[in-house]
């Protein structure tokens, strides 16, 4: 967020931009940095034999035309670029109208469609967040949380954790993180759907799609410790981490003990119209 930031105020003095066309380059410079690494990905895929694009990327006419199938990973960049458009304008029309300098909102307003905001998101209050963490967690007694919620560039992101134990050598620490109006970059990221695997003596680590969402996983062996990351509702990253018998220990703590279901709702609850 804030390099993006960084790149809009130091294009007119480093690169002699015009300062009303500096909201424009930088939209565009962030459009073309995504696109190039993405095809360098999809590049990198195809010889490594995982496709970028996965089965949802599938243009619906021949190349140059700008329609692609709804649901699929052009689809979701090309209305991306369509928001960065719209924002690089007003900041632009702001710049024209206070000696150019754009408002802060204005500012706001990029950043946030950069990041693939949705406004109008706020990210839930902390008093809602700390309802999410439960009292016990896979038998494990709550020994203390926390919670916060912080605004920056025009949307909110709220974070709340606790952690449990009982004493004896067995611990486990739920995070739950709301990305609020920052989502949209979530969703990007989930339309890739990009898969990987890494394995080493004793542990390994994944990142892969379930149910719909994006999960990641990671297991050690040796030390007998693990983390489980799922994303709910494109919008919340739930993460339990700590010792444990197995994998699959972690696994049943967050599908017991935390309401997946009620963070769902809160997601779709707040959703804009069609997003």
């Amino acid at each position: 967020m804030y390099s993006i930031y960084l790149l809009y105020l130091g294009l007119p003095h480093m690169m002699k931009a015009p300062a009303d066309k500096a909201a424009g380059y930088t939209a565009v410079t962030v459009i073309l940095a995504i696109l190039l690494s993405w095809i360098l990905w999809a590049i990198v895929g195809s010889i490594a034999g995982r496709g970028l694009w996965g089965p949802g990327y599938a243009p619906s006419a021949t190349i140059g035309d700008s329609s692609f199938e709804k649901g699929s990973t052009g689809a979701a960049l090309e209305e991306w670029a369509r928001q960065m458009e719209a924002a690089g304008k007003q900041v632009e029309a702001s710049a024209k109208q206070n000696q150019r300098v754009p408002s802060a909102a204005a500012v706001g307003a990029l950043v946030g469609a950069a990041v693939g905001g949705n406004t109008g998101v706020a990210a839930l209050p902390t008093d809602r967040m700390k309802a999410f963490l439960p009292e016990t967690l896979a038998g494990l007694p709550r020994t203390g949380l926390s919670a916060e919620r912080n605004a920056a560039m025009g949307f909110e992101v709220s974070e709340a954790s606790a952690d449990y134990g009982d004493g004896a050598g067995r611990n486990l620490r739920l995070e739950i993180k709301d990305t609020g109006g920052a989502k949209g970059l979530l969703a990007l990221a989930a339309y890739a759907n990009v898969e990987s695997e890494k394995q080493w003596n004793g542990g390994y680590e994944r990142n892969y799609r379930a149910d719909g969402r994006m999960v990641h996983e990671r297991w050690d062996a040796n030390g007998s410790r693990g983390e489980y990351t799922v994303i709910v509702g494109n919008r919340f990253a739930v993460e339990i981490s700590g010792q444990a018998a197995s994998m699959d220990e972690i696994k049943a703590a967050l599908a017991t003990g935390v309401n997946v279901a009620g963070l769902e709702a809160a997601a779709a609850a707040q959703s804009p119209p069609g997003g």
